[in-house]
């Protein structure tokens, strides 16, 4: 049985190295990128398997013969393990679109976790639950809530009225176990508190950016709770994540996320601004004595936006300016303060900047403010592709969304000859077939942040040379 489960650990190891691999790559193509997590995919069924083996083995362990005890420790760590995998390789497969695939591993996965919280060993330990175990049902809770999530927009009504009751259901389940997990935290046990609360953040902002909006428009009713309300919720744990100081960037980029998602609410006809200022208040100042007393640097910084929040609630675009400040002063920049090669921390704060150049260009005729915008995401774009270490880009799809949204940037800054390089640089690095060369043409011509390109005579040749 141990030779088993060391077996799956070690297949599930060399799963994740063939991937990392890859992905270390800066010349990595999409067919290397598939041909690797197909080799990923391959070790982790083979490690599923294994840990399913070494679950059935220890099961049938006599009872009485001294060795039930270290039998049930084996049969959890085997579920665990199993459950790990089968997640893994579900991520994998909703990455390409393998949806029913992986509702099937995710459908294996969550009776596993289930089934070590129910445990004899646990039944007798109910006043101290087990935080791993409740964290990794947790997450795959919400991987699961998200894959029916995109399964439904396949359905019609009465199949997607069903499917927003399992993604409710899914979703609440996981921010009850994250709850639950994290009022159980001890750090003398060597429990993760921080690391608890950057998973719960970013399962409630998933909840309310992928899930809320589905689940509400087909159950207006429904008791699920509203975007900005979990939004408001999600920046209060990852700030308290991002509090511990542990130098770790990613708390405070999911919180420039949240940020920017609170940003887009601010400008939506049917949320008050002044709900968006106060959801975002209360989860950038949670956790501050009397909400403002705070003297630390963070909570000083978060009073401050605090502040400039309740400035700017009476007006939708003031509040989604302050929104997106935010989401680089606390978010995005503190990430890269801490690397200052942070890929994701770089993103980000490219994104912001082209946001707020495109509300430059939507309140008034200041061009050369809005270029200023633009300019400064390109900047940040082309910095994150030279500088940040390959594997932090992402997978090809995502390092490819970053040159193209770098040549928009340029285009939008007003620079023609700047942008038909970047776009001459991107179809270099990721040529089209031959036979999807026109495709690659429409592609550029349908793409509005690159009408300045497209609208010089003999653009072509400038971008495909």
């Amino acid at each position: 049985m141990r030779a088993l489960l060391g077996l799956g650990e070690t297949l599930q190891r060399q799963a994740e190295a063939v991937v990392d691999t890859a992905r270390r790559r800066a010349d990595l193509t999409a067919a290397d990128e598939r041909a690797a997590e197909d080799d990923a995919l391959t070790l982790l069924s083979s490690a599923s398997s294994a840990c399913e083996q070494a679950f059935a083995r220890a099961a049938t362990t006599i009872p009485g013969n001294g060795n039930d005890h270290d039998a049930r420790d084996m049969q959890e760590d085997a579920a665990a393990n199993g459950a790990r995998a089968m997640c893994a390789a579900a991520g994998i497969l909703l990455q390409r679109s393998g949806v029913e695939a992986a509702l099937a591993l995710l459908d294996r996965a969550v009776p596993l976790y289930e089934g070590l919280l129910s445990s004899e060993q646990q039944q007798q330990q109910d006043d101290d639950p087990p935080v791993e175990a409740l964290t990794d049902l947790a997450d795959a809770l919400m991987q699961r809530a998200e894959a029916r999530a995109a399964a439904a927009t396949t359905g019609g009504p009465p199949a997607a009225a069903t499917a927003a009751t399992t993604i409710a259901d899914d979703a609440s389940r996981a921010l009850q176990c994250y709850a639950r997990a994290c009022g159980a935290c001890d750090s003398a046990r060597g429990d993760d508190l921080p690391g608890l609360l950057h998973n719960w953040g970013v399962g409630l902002y998933t909840a309310a950016s992928r899930l809320a909006p589905q689940v509400l428009a087909v159950q207006p009713s429904s008791p699920f709770p509203p975007a900005t309300q979990l939004l408001g919720e999600a920046a209060g744990k990852l700030r308290a994540a991002a509090a511990f100081g542990r130098g770790d960037p990613q708390p405070h980029n999911a919180l420039g996320d949240v940020l920017v998602a609170l940003s887009e609410r601010a400008l939506a006809a049917a949320e008050s601004t002044s709900s968006v200022a106060q959801a975002a208040a209360t989860g950038l100042t949670s956790g501050d004595n009397n909400n403002n007393n705070n003297t630390s640097l963070l909570g000083r910084a978060a009073a401050a936006t605090r502040d400039a929040l309740v400035e700017a609630q009476s007006s939708p675009r003031a509040l989604s300016r302050a929104l997106l400040r935010a989401a680089v002063d606390e978010g995005y920049g503190a990430a890269l303060t801490l690397s200052r090669r942070d890929a994701d921390g770089l993103v980000g704060c490219a994104e912001v900047a082209v946001l707020l150049g495109r509300q430059q260009q939507q309140e008034d005729q200041d061009a050369a403010a809005a270029h200023a915008h633009f300019a400064d995401g390109a900047r940040l774009y082309a910095q994150a592709l030279r500088d940040a270490p390959p594997q932090a880009l992402g997978s090809v799809e995502e390092r490819m969304a970053c040159a193209w949204n770098e040549a928009c940037a340029v285009a939008l800054a007003g620079d023609v000859a700047g942008a038909a390089a970047a776009l001459l640089a991107f179809f270099a690095r990721w040529p089209p077939p031959s036979a999807s060369a026109e495709e690659a043409r429409r592609q550029v011509l349908e793409e509005e942040d690159l009408r300045a390109v497209w609208s010089q005579p003999g653009w072509e040749g400038a971008v495909f040379g």
